[in-house]
């Protein structure tokens, strides 16, 4: 069914779950989260601020950042960087949200809304938890670039830089 198709049927939006570590996201997950709000098919209802996972920030150390900052301008002139980290508060501060601690329980996620998500959006580097999955529908989609193995610990572009 397209979008056109459950408009025309009235269908009710997907009701989405934002999992986030921060309110100061990437400048892409901004622009996805812009796009969702301006949809007619989903609309965000909850933000959940999960506990990261150690040492999963994506960040390398304050050579790497250096040099990832002196990339970008040499590349493009510092315009639109997507993994520039920008404050998102004026897109979810209206949200109802909680913070999760290393336990998920399902009644926290359940009294933000009053019965289950339709899915969860994972923009965060915690790794999705059983009780959220059980919680929505459709399960947690999760959106999380860099290096998803030793975990993710390495840097993003780490790769990309080493070799050259």
């Amino acid at each position: 069914m397209t979008v056109e198709q459950a408009d025309r049927l009235g269908c009710d939006p997907l009701r989405i779950a934002l999992l986030v570590d921060s309110l100061v996201l990437d400048q892409y997950q901004r622009e996805i989260i812009a796009q969702i709000q301006d949809s007619s098919f989903a609309r965000l209802e909850a933000v959940i601020l999960a506990q990261p996972v150690a040492g999963s920030e994506g960040r390398g150390g304050v050579l790497f950042e250096w040099y990832q900052r002196f990339d970008e301008r040499r590349r493009n002139g510092g315009q639109h960087n997507p993994v520039a980290r920008v404050d998102c508060r004026d897109l979810l501060g209206g949200l109802p949200s909680v913070a999760l601690g290393d336990a998920v329980d399902a009644s926290e996620i359940d009294a933000l809304s009053g019965r289950a998500f339709d899915v969860a959006i994972n923009f965060g580097s915690a790794d999705s938890n059983a009780t959220l999955a059980l919680s929505t529908e459709y399960g947690v989609w999760s959106i999380v670039p860099g290096e998803l193995g030793a975990g993710r610990r390495i840097p993003r572009y780490f790769w990309e830089a080493y070799y050259g």
